[in-house]
């Protein structure tokens, strides 16, 4: 993979987008999203394989219908079982979080057992700290913030950046092109389970080696600051 790519880097962003995704194809196959759910077993798991290969067989010849039908009950109660022991450890959980007056956990537990979603609001407060529990309290608390930061008194006085003479300003510019080492740490920051972009390359494809992933935006990045433009898949939202 590494010799297909370093020794002919495509000319454009696009043509090495569509190379990268190439070679995951073929290496990594498809994508497949897990709907996996918290409470299956791994037993469970394994007689749902059976039931599907099962299934198969089934397309092929009828007379193994009886068996596919054994398998999909077995499959059935087997889910039931896991459902209901993963809904008791929650419920044991929940009761000792209340115990340990941990309403934080407590309500957690309680969502989970409810399949409820989290809410993952933040909780807002007032100047003095007070927490606001009702939508209105909190609404007008960030409109109160957000005038606070574009009604400033000192709006008409001169900044620090206008006393700052063009001189001083250019001296802060580094005007290197990105080295490596640079591309390597941007990279390296990159989160997991992010969407792929306009060039579909996840992020979890640049992580997979860094070091090559550098070497390839690298080559573009030079090539950009040397010739003063930038590919236009790169200016895509």
């Amino acid at each position: 993979m590494k010799e297909r790519i370093l020794n002919n880097i495509p000319e454009t962003w696009e043509e090495t987008g569509a190379l990268v995704n190439e070679i995951a194809m073929e290496t990594l196959g498809p994508s497949q999203k897990s709907n996996r759910k918290p409470w299956i077993s791994e037993e469970t798991w394994i007689l749902i394989k059976q039931r599907n290969e099962k299934k198969a067989r089934v397309n092929e010849d009828s007379s193994q219908k009886p068996q596919y039908n054994a398998i999909a009950k077995a499959v059935k109660r087997s889910a039931r079982k896991d459902k209901r022991k993963y809904m008791e450890n929650l419920a044991k959980e929940a009761e000792a979080a209340a115990v340990a007056n941990n309403t934080r956990e407590l309500h957690q537990l309680i969502n989970k057992i409810n399949n409820k979603k989290q809410n993952t609001h933040q909780p807002v407060r007032d100047r003095d700290g007070t927490l606001l529990t009702t939508p209105e309290a909190q609404l007008n608390r960030w409109r109160e913030y957000f005038e606070g930061l574009t009604n400033t008194e000192d709006a008409d006085e001169p900044t620090a950046f206008e006393n700052v003479n063009d001189t001083e300003r250019s001296e802060e510019v580094n005007a290197e092109a990105p080295t490596k080492e640079e591309v390597m740490i941007a990279i390296a920051k990159l989160k997991k389970n992010k969407a792929a972009g306009e060039d579909n390359i996840p992020p979890e494809l640049l992580l997979a080696d860094i070091e090559v992933t550098a070497n390839i935006i690298h080559f573009y990045t030079s090539k950009f600051w040397s010739e003063e433009y930038v590919d236009a898949a790169w200016t895509k939202e």
